[in-house]
């Protein structure tokens, strides 16, 4: 059982550390693998894949402790989450991916468009990540005031969060 009450941090890392941990995950194969082809698209576009570029993306690693758990990336001009994954296999895993979304969400993404000025930002996420949104859904995050899903098309599961205090506009 995970324990929901370590401590999450967030890092943001650089490309460099990026390409690393894309790399590893496609490296270890399995799980991980699988995981990396789920959920990091423009990056699999290469062989192997690579992190793209400040202007695309920022990075970011979800730790419980002092262990890696989680990687996302964020649209560097949207705000919007283009890709996240567990980077340890779910039988080493110490947090719930739900609880690494929630602090990604209200430690960076709010911050980030608050700043911006915008009001809402999105994800579309696979199965896997439908289960983490649909939770999300019903216990949101500090600073979101909804979270609508749209209708899934092709195995693909939309979401738009708005942030509180923000026109959605």
């Amino acid at each position: 059982m995970k324990d929901t009450a370590l401590n999450l941090t967030i890092r943001e890392i650089t490309q460099e550390e990026a390409d690393a941990w894309l790399k590893q995950m496609y490296s270890s194969g399995g799980e991980l693998l699988e995981n990396l082809r789920k959920a990091f698209h423009a990056e699999k576009a290469s062989d192997p894949p690579k992190a793209l570029s400040e202007k695309k993306r920022e990075y970011y690693i979800v730790y419980a402790g002092q262990d890696a758990e989680l990687l996302a990336g964020i649209n560097s001009q949207t705000c919007d989450i283009s890709s996240f994954s567990k980077i340890v296999p779910k039988s080493k895993s110490k947090a719930r991916g739900r609880d690494c979304i929630r602090k990604l969400i209200e430690e960076i993404l709010v911050n980030k468009c608050n700043i911006k000025g915008i009001g809402y930002f999105s994800v579309r996420t696979n199965e896997d990540g439908n289960r983490v949104f649909e939770y999300l859904r019903k216990s949101l995050p500090k600073g979101i005031k909804e979270i609508k899903a749209q209708q899934p098309s092709s195995g693909w599961y939309p979401y738009t969060l708005f942030i509180a205090g923000r026109s959605s506009v």
